[in-house]
């Protein structure tokens, strides 16, 4: 969640779409949850950061593990 928290100061857009499935920074915060999953990490403050700083959840998609991990940032 550092990280995210220094891209976000330093300016980084939260609605950037990358070329691997056209999807925004909150897409690959949710999903990384079940797919990259880190001992250390905190996937659902991730997800809580970049909703604060104005990322829109559409068109989230997946798996039990995604859906947990947005409504948890989402209180």
């Amino acid at each position: 969640a550092e990280c995210v928290r220094i891209l976000l100061e330093a300016g980084a857009d939260v609605h950037a779409r990358g070329d691997q499935h056209d999807s925004t920074p909150l897409h690959w915060a949710c999903h990384g949850s079940q797919n990259c999953p880190h001992p250390v990490g905190s996937h659902v403050e991730c997800v809580r950061l970049l909703l604060a700083a104005g990322a829109v959840p559409e068109r989230l998609e997946g798996t039990d593990e995604v859906r947990r991990v947005l409504e948890s940032a989402m209180g």
